[in-house]
């Protein structure tokens, strides 16, 4: 039976790991819908418009590309095309508007991504997304400054540090920033979205991009209670991670919340079952009301409701006692 979000702030691990800062909220497409941001098959019909007004493509190679409805391979066919072609400039310039410029516009508006920002400038939970944009990174207030620490497990050659972890927004896929003051410069070449790099991030064992991620994702398991959001129960990301970590005593708790129209109850049902066997039922599935207030209020509420009930529960973090050897205590006799 699927469970109402509010459920879980009533889960004795889930206010636990609040109190202790070990809540993981694991970002997907459904969250950067809020500023523009494309899902992977929104993503795959953009590349390959481009592809089609740069006369990369002809037009029956683009139906032939859609009619695949697989958006990686879609995105892989494309970018051989486009190196072909020696549109590589082209193509970064498409980026930068699809993953800055039009999230930009629209970051400061959006009640999910400010209710994240106020998570991420008060250190409250550790925030790790698979989507590519910078935007709670770079966009702080002020006081915050305009650029702090980011991690990407498959790129660093070294572990991230516990202190530093919580204060650093993690890229499981990579991050593209349009800000011409980087010094690094963005690159499609460096983020998850070709098979070519699906392949050394997730596939091929005897890469060093496997083993980091790998790593990076058995470490977090262990440590945080993770909360995946804008995801579908479907996403292989979530499949991914059961895959790669059989030994799932060694989880803390996976919950997924997600809305419940009528169109995907019965799926919703059909996948928690799959999930609750597939991770000895230490993957919990929670839904919000979409019916009601439609998909996007419905995901905007939920949000308010999980921002502010982690805040509560930190404020309510009781006093930790220190127990002293009376026999080490000074009376003042003589």
């Amino acid at each position: 039976m699927l469970v109402n979000y509010k459920q879980l702030f009533k889960e004795k691990e889930f206010i636990d790991a609040v109190r202790t800062k070990k809540i993981c909220l694991f970002l997907g497409s459904g969250v950067g819908f809020n500023i523009g941001m494309p899902d992977w098959l929104g993503l795959a019909k953009e590349i390959v418009k481009f592809c089609l007004d740069n006369s990369i493509i002809s037009r029956s190679e683009k139906l032939n590309l859609l009619s695949m409805n697989k958006p990686l391979k879609i995105i892989s066919i494309c970018i051989q095309k486009i190196e072909l072609k020696g549109k590589q400039n082209e193509f970064n310039d498409l980026l930068k508007i699809i993953f800055y410029e039009k999230p930009k516009s629209a970051y400061k508006k959006s009640k999910v991504y400010n209710c994240l920002s106020k998570l991420y400038k008060e250190k409250a939970v550790l925030i790790l997304q698979t989507n590519y944009d910078v935007m709670l990174e770079k966009y702080q207030t002020k006081t915050q400054g305009a650029n702090r620490n980011f991690y990407i497990p498959y790129m660093d050659m070294e572990p991230i540090s516990k202190n530093k972890q919580i204060d650093s927004i993690i890229y499981l896929h990579g991050r593209y920033s349009g800000d011409e003051n980087e010094v690094l410069k963005s690159s499609y070449k460096d983020l998850v979205l070709s098979k070519y790099n699906y392949n050394r991030v997730y596939t091929l064992e005897n890469t060093d991009e496997f083993k980091r991620q790998r790593d990076f994702i058995n470490n977090l398991l262990k440590e945080f209670y993770v909360i995946f959001l804008g995801y579908s129960l479907s996403d292989e990301e979530i499949i991914h991670i059961i895959a790669n970590k059989p030994e799932t005593e060694d989880f803390k708790q996976i919950s997924v919340i997600v809305d419940n129209c009528a169109s995907k109850s019965l799926e919703n049902e059909f996948n928690q079952d799959y999930l609750n066997i597939a991770s000895n039922e230490k993957i919990k599935t929670f839904i919000y009301d979409t019916e009601k207030t439609g998909i996007e209020k419905g995901f905007e509420i939920m949000m308010e409701d999980l921002c502010n009930t982690i805040f509560e529960q930190a404020e309510n973090m009781p006093y930790m006692i220190n127990y002293i050897n009376p026999e080490d205590v000074d009376f003042g006799e003589n």
